[in-house]
C-alpha cells in the first residue's frame, strides 16, 4: 500500500532532470571535444623505401618474389607489398596452403652480433593468390599475388636504424616440422650509411641467417 500523498514520484523525477539548456550544452561540449580529438594530424612517415627480394633462381622448395614499399615511422613500420609470386615444384594446391610469410627487424651491434628486435605476425599467402583449398590441382606452377599484402612491426625504442635491415621469412609445414628461410633487404631505414659499413651489417645479417 503506498502512504506517500499523489503526485509525489512524480514531482521529485520531474526535480531531478536537468535543465534543457544544461542537456544541450553538455551535447555541444562533447561533439566539440571529439571533433577536436578528429582534426589531431596522423604522424608522418619519417622515410618511405621500395624494396624488391626474390628467390627464385635458388633450388629451395618454396621459393618467393615480393615487391613494394616499406613505410618507416617513429615507432612502427608498415610493409606492403604490392606484387609478388610463389613457385613450387609441384602443383598440389595444399604446397601453397600453409605458406606463410613473415618480415623481421634486426640489427648488428659493434661486436658483429646480430638481434632481431621485431617481427611481424606470419601471415598466410593463400588468400592473395585466391588458391582455394579444396582445389583439386592448380595450373601453374607459379601463381602471383592477385592483392596486395600487408605486414606491419613495432620499432623498440633506442633502435639504431642505421644498423638495422628488414628481412622476410618464407615458412611452410614439412614432414612434420617448419621449413622456412629469410631473405635480407637493401632498404635503408635511415640515412644511407657509408658502403663500408653497409657491406658490415649486410655480413653480419647473412651470417645469422
Amino acid at each position: 500500500m503506498n502512504f506517500l500523498p499523489r503526485g509525489v514520484f512524480d514531482w521529485g523525477f520531474h526535480q531531478s532532470r536537468p535543465h534543457p539548456a544544461l542537456v544541450w550544452s553538455s551535447i555541444l561540449a562533447l561533439i566539440v571535444a571529439c571533433a577536436t580529438v578528429a582534426r589531431e594530424p596522423a604522424p608522418a612517415p619519417v622515410r618511405t623505401e621500395p624494396f624488391s627480394v626474390s628467390s627464385f633462381r635458388s633450388s629451395r622448395g618454396i621459393r618467393t618474389a615480393l615487391e613494394g614499399v616499406v613505410v618507416i615511422y617513429p615507432d612502427w613500420i608498415y610493409v606492403v607489398v604490392r606484387q609478388g609470386a610463389i613457385r613450387t615444384d609441384q602443383r598440389d594446391p595444399q604446397q601453397y596452403w600453409d605458406v606463410r610469410l613473415r618480415v623481421a627487424l634486426g640489427t648488428c651491434d659493434d661486436e658483429g652480433h646480430w638481434s632481431v628486435l621485431s617481427e611481424s605476425p606470419a601471415v598466410r599467402v593463400a588468400p592473395v593468390l585466391s588458391i582455394k583449398q579444396n582445389a583439386n590441382q592448380l595450373d601453374t606452377l607459379t601463381r602471383r599475388f592477385q592483392d596486395t599484402l600487408r605486414l606491419n612491426l613495432g620499432v623498440p625504442r633506442g633502435t639504431e636504424l642505421r644498423r638495422s635491415l628488414l628481412s622476410f621469412t618464407l615458412e611452410w609445414p614439412l614432414e612434420n616440422r617448419l621449413a622456412m628461410y629469410s631473405l635480407i633487404t637493401d632498404v635503408a631505414l635511415a640515412e644511407p650509411l657509408d658502403p663500408q659499413e653497409a657491406a658490415r651489417v649486410r655480413h653480419c645479417a647473412e651470417k645469422a641467417m
